[in-house]
């Protein structure tokens, strides 16, 4: 296999992978990924955390408050609801749709690159992506008119990449640039 058709087949593993780890569907719901949580076996005698939230002390719902979402699409009621064993969160507006999903991941390095590559991986295919200053190590705005707007965001962790996606959904799919940084700050931050 030559090595331009070995780097095809990786990036097309990656994508796959990171669809899995981070897609979601028109409403919100992260697909590609067991909706129960388990456990990866640790190797014998290691105490290393085996679950996303414990390797990260983390869910998708830690990341931001009902007042925050409130607050940054001008909803009146805000709920949320966790998903995928606390890997997303999905926040439902006063009508009972969901207005924004936020789904957390976590990889290895080695598998997919630094934040750069994570956080451009999870925000594609789309319209249209914007890179974001200023936002963890790194972030992409991106933008389908036909879909949603959102934020990927990606953190270095030593070996491991933490990514976040938040993905406006119903009647805030549409949400813009500033909106989606403010909550992703919002995010970033609340990560330990």
């Amino acid at each position: 296999m030559n090595r331009r058709t070995f780097g095809c087949v990786w990036a097309a593993v990656g994508m796959w992978l990171l669809t899995g780890c981070f897609g979601a569907d028109e409403n919100g719901r992260a697909h590609g990924v067991p909706s129960t949580p388990g456990t990866a076996p640790s190797a014998p005698g290691s105490s290393a955390p085996a679950t996303l939230a414990e390797r990260l002390r983390v869910t998708g719902c830690d990341l931001l408050t009902e007042d925050q979402v409130r607050t940054e699409l001008g909803a009146t009621q805000i709920s949320r609801r966790p998903e995928d064993g606390g890997r997303t969160c999905l926040f439902i507006g006063p009508t009972g749709e969901t207005v924004l999903s936020v789904r957390i991941g976590d990889v290895p390095r080695a598998l997919l690159g630094g934040p750069e590559q994570v956080a451009r991986l999870t925000a594609s295919p789309t319209a249209r992506t914007e890179q974001v200053p200023e936002l963890a190590d790194a972030a992409v705005f991106y933008s389908d008119p036909g879909k949603a707007n959102g934020i990927a965001f990606a953190r270095g962790r030593g070996e491991r990449v933490t990514s976040v996606n938040l993905t406006a959904a119903g009647p805030n799919a549409q949400s813009g640039l500033d909106t989606l940084v403010a909550l992703a700050r919002h995010a970033n931050n609340a990560l330990r």
